[in-house]
């Protein structure tokens, strides 16, 4: 039967190479030949299939002068308009056609593209459902874009039971699997996706991605044995699991276990090639673990590959900084805001390394800028106010607090240090004010208050003002 196929494999590509050298030689003779229908078709899919859009054209154009009657062109057709992002040209197409051939299959299934594109989801569903019931052959292929259509329309039930049939008859298709792990997450079932390939599992113990996606989800619910164990079945079924290696070092590195986060990273590397996202994760290990001349160059090795990798500079600076060279992290730093000038980490840590340096003007610069594009984040203005504060200008630093209460005026940490700065100096009244709505907010983080000011445990009145809320 093999023997068969190959036959006819061989047979048709002789054909189609003959076909091939007819189309070339017409256009090298400037005359016209004549194809027959089922030329054309053959014409048509080889120049899509390779991805030459304009010989496709040429095929279609000639084909419609030959054959202005046949379907199975007009539908090539249809599917050109696709390729070209002209739905609607392809829709009224399709539509004519479906009037003489309602059952066609191709024209099923290039509906159900053309509305899926359209974000008619609920249509394409329709028609990849007709393509089914008229006997389409690729059943589970029309049930995978089935199952993407209804997550479109936030249905994940019916995905996963789409899914889930898919599975049934197909136990080691791997977007399946990955797609029903997706959905009980998004319908926040993470419980009964664990539930689901338990069983799955059950039935079918060697599917590598089966377990991986068990991790994931254990992961979800930070049951950390649960999804390392996961991850350690799926890299005992399939060894160059990139993947399961990459998710297993991320819980462990999550978990603060810096060793053996770097070692499955380490081997996801050995797997898996010249990744600079996995390279700028074992430099973080290797920085973690105060082992900064290998943490520079892993950054280093992330460069080579990416030289435009953001995160690489940022580690190269923060560690130039672990060990007191800021003027070495300046440029690293420097570099990173070139490439993300808005990204609100970098300006952060451009912030503190140009207060090491003692750059003032830089450091409020980048103060001012991330007040403007992340105003919600209370470390912004925590960390500006006490910038004010180390340079003994209580009153730019109370002023940032005060400006700062329309966005993070409802949290006791941000009260209590706005609190301290004002009885630091002086203005003892207001400070028993905002002393008090941290204190309602939350009582138990009082300490805080004297974190910020030390000498406030001397003060009666702010003694007297905690012993209230306390009882």
């Amino acid at each position: 039967m093999e023997d068969h196929l190959d036959s006819e494999d061989r047979e048709f590509e002789e054909e189609l190479a003959i076909t091939l050298n007819k189309f070339n030689e017409m256009e090298a003779s400037e005359k016209v030949y004549f194809f027959d229908v089922d030329d054309f078709e053959n014409l048509f899919d080889h120049f899509i299939e390779s991805g030459d859009f304009g010989q496709a054209t040429k095929v279609i154009e000639l084909s419609n002068k030959q054959h202005p009657f046949a379907s199975s062109l007009a539908i090539r057709k249809a599917q050109l308009f696709i390729v070209k992002g002209q739905l609607n040209d392809s829709l009224t197409i399709l539509n004519t056609v479906e009037k003489i051939e309602p059952f066609n299959v191709d024209l099923l299934l290039l509906k159900a593209t053309v509305f899926s594109q359209m974000h008619q989801n609920e249509k394409a569903i329709l028609y990849y459902s007709k393509a089914i019931d008229n006997q389409a052959t690729n059943v589970i292929e029309i049930k995978l874009d089935m199952a993407m259509e209804y997550q479109e329309l936030q249905q994940f039930e019916k995905s996963i039971l789409l899914l889930a049939d898919i599975l049934d008859n197909d136990p080691e298709n791997e977007i399946a699997l990955h797609e029903i792990a997706h959905c009980y997450e998004m319908i926040e079932k993470i419980e009964d996706g664990i539930e689901f390939f338990e069983t799955f599992l059950d039935e079918h113990p060697f599917s590598a991605t089966a377990w991986f996606n068990q991790g994931d989800l254990y992961t979800r619910l930070e049951m950390t044995e649960k999804a390392i164990e996961a991850y350690d079945f799926s890299i005992s079924i399939k060894e160059d699991f990139a993947h399961a290696y990459f998710n297993k070092a991320s819980v462990y590195a999550n978990e603060g276990d810096f060793k053996n986060a770097l070692e499955s990273y380490m081997e996801c590397s050995n797997h898996e090639g010249l990744n600079p996202l996995t390279f700028c994760f074992i430099g973080e290990c290797f920085e973690k673990l105060e082992d900064y001349k290998m943490a520079l160059h892993y950054y280093d090795k992330v460069l080579e590959v990416d030289e435009n990798w953001g995160d690489a500079y940022i580690g190269k600076a923060a560690v130039y900084s672990l060990m007191n060279e800021e003027k070495k992290a300046l440029p690293n730093i420097t570099r990173a805001l070139e490439l993300m000038p808005e990204n609100p980490e970098y300006l952060s840590f451009y912030a503190k390394v140009a207060i090491g340096l003692e750059m003032n003007d830089e450091v409020i610069t980048s103060f001012e800028k991330l007040i403007e594009i992340d105003s919600e984040r209370i470390e912004v203005w925590m960390d500006y106010a006490s910038y004010f504060d180390s340079k003994n200008d209580l009153e730019n630093a109370i002023e940032i607090m005060m400006e700062g209460l329309a966005f993070q005026g409802q949290k006791a940490e941000y009260n209590y240090r706005l609190a301290a700065l004002l009885l630091k100096s002086g203005k003892e009244s207001e400070a028993l004010i905002f002393l008090g709505e941290a204190l309602l907010e939350d009582y138990d983080k009082n300490e805080l208050f004297f974190d910020y000011y030390k000498e406030a445990r001397n003060n009666n009145n702010v003694n007297q003002l905690i012993q209230i809320f306390k009882s």
